[in-house]
């Protein structure tokens, strides 16, 4: 058997629709005879040059054929998603995933081959992996050489999956962007016809939308469901943030009945992974912006999630940089600062958002803003950072939301005027024409899209938010409601750091800008409280600070932020301290940082503590005519009188670990 090839760009044409088409320059005869291209117009000649090639004809139209054949993928491309997704850790399945993604798999290959449209329904909040699922969902799609494609109505979202899909296989990129479609493209296909995609899966779902600019259908929808003989649809309805978000359980069901389309009961993801793995955060988020009355959140600040109120957006801002070593730390913020289309390109000098004295840029144009090495000195919106998830978060909320009256307003007064996510709540509300109930409804989805935007933004992180609200009554409230959430968290949040009110930011730099310890020490991220354990956590370097005045610096050194007042008038609340590791002779009245694997602070279960070290000698009576056994408790003691000393038992101080001693305080 061989094998002859032949190309035919249908997307050109010959003469005179194109005059002159430029491939047809004699110049470049020589190319298209070896080739074997033909142009859109060719169509005979290709017609006789397949015959020529082919010994049996069929009985049908070979150009017939090729048109109405099934499309499978390319072994090719099959093999370069299984080798994307091994090993990348973005696309991990955790237990709990993998048990909803292998139920979800099997109910999608029991239909591959159903006459009918089949249709899935994948509810879901923020952070329960329905991304994760759906890209692997994809892939097994294409392992059983069916045509399929991710669909997602946000481009910024389509970008940064292709980016963590090829990030290890860069040479991919085209192939990971071509599975990932937009809503947009939808609107002509439909399977019974052209029995083109076996699958589409929908990410994002519930931003699908009737009508947007350049979209030539009706109802993305429908596109969705008659396009397709399987569409699975990844939902959560309490994250539409535009007025003309349509995706909903709803509308899903009345397309499908509309393609005479069988619809599975729907499955519901529930296990946390982001946010710390909480919850209870994401049910506090629901309470306390008052989108629906919820429980089950209690304590929810006792886990390992770091949420913070600032008074000062640019100590909120310095706080998230320190956070940002790995590149996984972002700045967003609500429509309440113009959005212009033009000036936002890289090196452009406007900075849009202006808050308490922080100015930034809007997120380039034209970048993926999510995966840019630059990302953190930008500030992303709602369309790019949705589905996509960060480990720290900083959050500026503007005046579109306050607090007044025990009660969480939203206003669309105060957001931009190039803001369109609100566009056509005012000719909803003319039409309504003073009917009480249809007014009604039109304030509540107003409500509703406001406060999704925040919800949304609040719940990216992995590990933390930090969070500036430009309305201090909406400050205060958030405070107290962390303070009812978490005893223990309270004692941060509540109250405003020395460090923060008196001193200016913390210089912190990715790497050193000169001779490292000597001139440059590392921040490490201890969490080291000093009136409780922080959490059992591995260290990890934050970057790099200037070394004070009067140090000889050598590899011992380093710096953390101390959170707590049980150190001061010492450590003052939320400093930041010079420690030196290798602590040498006596260790008695030495402030020291120190861990402990076994006891745990009785407040808070973590195991690092900055405090006085003293150690005490307790003889207890021997057995028989054994003589007194001698035996060391260690106390750790506080400077401040209002916390009691943590003692450290005989059968339980080998297992406490000093770390480092104090040296001073930064300036």
């Amino acid at each position: 058997m061989s094998m002859t090839t032949c190309r035919w760009p249908s997307n050109t044409t010959s003469p005179p629709l194109r005059k002159p088409e430029p491939l047809e320059d004699p110049r470049y005869r020589h190319i298209i005879d070896d080739t074997h291209l033909f142009l859109a117009d060719d169509a005979d000649a290709l017609s006789r040059y397949i015959e020529k090639y082919v010994r049996h004809r069929s009985r049908h139209d070979v150009l017939y054929l090729l048109e109405k054949g099934r499309l499978i993928p390319a072994p090719a491309l099959i093999e370069r998603v299984g080798s994307m997704l091994d090993g990348n850790e973005e696309f991990e399945l955790l237990d709990t995933q993998n048990e909803a993604f292998q139920i979800i798999r099997h109910a999608i290959t029991g239909v591959a081959t159903a006459a009918k449209r089949q249709v899935f329904i994948v509810h879901g909040g923020p952070g329960t992996g329905k991304s994760v699922i759906a890209v692997r969902l994809l892939a097994e799609v294409l392992k059983s050489k069916r045509l399929g494609f991710l669909v997602a109505p946000n481009k910024a979202f389509r970008d940064t999956l292709a980016e963590q899909l090829t990030k290890r296989h860069r040479d991919y990129r085209e192939d990971g962007e071509a599975l990932f479609q937009s809503s947009w493209s939808f609107h002509t296909a439909d399977f019974m016809k052209d029995k083109t995609h076996e699958v589409l899966i929908v990410d994002e779902a519930h931003r699908l939308k009737d009508e947007a600019y350049q979209y030539k259908g009706e109802s993305m929808v429908e596109d969705m469901v008659r396009a397709a003989r399987i569409s699975v649809f990844f939902l959560d309805e309490t994250q539409r943030v535009q007025w003309i978000d349509s995706g909903s359980e709803e509308r899903i069901r009345a397309a499908a009945k509309k393609f005479k389309a069988n619809v599975h009961t729907p499955f519901t993801l529930t296990a946390q992974f982001r946010c710390g793995g909480s919850d209870g955060y994401l049910n506090w988020l629901d309470d306390v912006l008052q989108l629906r009355p919820t429980g089950n959140f209690d304590n929810w600040a006792d886990e390992q999630y770091e949420f913070r109120v600032f008074d000062d957006a640019q100590k909120m801002y310095a706080a998230l940089k320190a956070k940002n070593a790995t590149n996984k730390a972002r700045l967003i913020a609500g429509y309440s600062w113009e959005w212009p289309t033009k000036g936002r390109q890289r090196h452009g000098h406007a900075k849009h958002v202006q808050a308490d004295g922080l100015s930034m840029p809007w997120n380039f144009m034209g970048e993926n803003w999510a995966t840019a090495k630059d990302g953190i000195e930008q500030v992303g919106c709602v369309h790019t950072c949705q589905g996509v998830e960060f480990d720290w978060l900083g959050v500026l909320i503007g005046p579109d939301l306050r607090y007044e009256g025990g009660k969480v307003v939203g206003d669309p007064a105060k957001r931009a005027k190039t803001d369109s996510s609100l566009k056509g709540w005012k000719k909803a509300l003319t039409e309504a024409k003073g009917d009480a109930d249809a007014t009604a409804a039109v304030h509540a989805k107003v409500q509703a899209i406001i406060k999704n935007t925040y919800k949304v933004l609040l719940s990216r992180g992995r590990k933390g938010c930090f969070v500036w609200c430009a309305d201090p009554a909406l400050r205060d409230y958030l405070r107290e409601r962390l303070r009812l959430a978490s005893r223990t968290f309270a004692q941060q949040a509540t109250h405003q750091t020395e460090s923060e009110s008196d001193s200016g930011a913390l210089r912190i730099e990715p790497e050193p800008l000169g001779k490292r310890y000597a001139e440059w020490l590392p921040l490490y991220d201890l969490q080291a409280a000093a009136s409780e354990f922080g959490p059992s956590v591995a260290a990890d370097c934050l970057g790099w600070v200037p070394t004070p005045a009067g140090i000889k610096a050598d590899e011992r050194h380093f710096v953390s932020q101390v959170f707590g007042r049980s150190m001061e008038p010492l450590i003052p609340d939320g400093s930041y301290c010079v420690f030196r590791r290798d602590v040498a002779g006596s260790r008695g009245g030495k402030v020291l940082l120190v861990q402990h694997w076994a006891i745990a602070d009785p407040e808070t279960g973590g195991s690092y503590t900055v405090k006085k070290y003293e150690s005490m000698k307790l003889e207890s009576a021997g057995l028989g005519e054994d003589p007194p056994q001698q035996h060391m408790a260690i106390q750790l003691k506080p400077r401040n009188k209002e916390f009691r000393t943590i003692w450290i038992n005989p059968d339980q101080a080998d297992e406490l670990r000093v770390i480092a001693e104090f040296i001073t305080v930064l300036p």
